[in-house]
């Protein structure tokens, strides 16, 4: 496992050494070690990678340069990254970007799945773009597995993680993150009009594992 940290110019990878089961740790030292990490893993034949991202709120550069850099032989990443304090989120399209050998792959089939029991494929254009809408499912996964705890947030706004996933050249790559809950679910419009006219998201593959109800 590698990690890539936010960096100014090319982002110098660590090694991050995995247990038996797939956990990992990692810790940042020094100043200016924060912001977007960049993580990657890849099995004993070279042939499956998988990549996820994970956030410190401790000060770092921007992840721009980070972002661009190529880290594996196929993969497939967001083009952007959520803000601070912002997140995926159901209902937005959000581009993402397939590679291989860091060239954009054309026609290249990606499914996406996720903890919510959504399934869904999409094909990249010639610049190897695929614009993902994320799923608003978090209603219909509550009503199906009323009941169960399937370990999604209980305070504050759910998540839910989502895999998207790639194959080319007997290779498969996924990037694997977390999305949030429509930015609108449950809020009220009306104190919103009243502001206006006031002056105011390794074990296996895939690096989630879904619970079983």
């Amino acid at each position: 496992m590698q990690d890539f940290p936010s960096s100014k110019g090319e982002s110098i990878p660590n090694e991050l050494n995995a247990t038996g089961d797939g956990s990992f740790s990692m810790k940042i030292g020094g100043k200016n070690q924060g912001n977007y990490h960049w993580l990657t893993a890849t099995d004993d034949q070279e042939s499956r990678f998988a990549s996820t991202v994970h956030y410190f709120s401790n000060p770092g550069p921007a992840p721009r340069q980070m972002l661009k850099q190529s880290k594996l032989p196929l993969e497939i990443k967001p083009v952007n990254l959520p803000r601070e304090h912002q997140r995926f989120r159901a209902n937005e399209n959000w581009d993402f970007i397939v590679l291989s050998q860091g060239k954009p792959l054309a026609n290249a089939t990606v499914s996406l799945e996720t903890s919510n029991d959504t399934t869904a494929t999409m094909t990249s254009n010639a610049s190897g773009i695929v614009s993902v809408n994320f799923p608003d499912d978090f209603a219909a996964f509550a009503e199906k597995h009323k009941g169960h705890d399937m370990g999604h947030a209980s305070h504050g706004r759910k998540s839910a993680q989502f895999a998207l996933s790639v194959e080319h050249d007997n290779q498969t790559s996924a990037f694997n993150y977390k999305y949030g809950e429509d930015a609108f679910t449950n809020k009220s419009i009306v104190p919103a009009v009243g502001l206006a006219f006031g002056g105011s998201l390794i074990t296996g593959f895939f690096l989630f594992r879904r619970r079983s109800a």
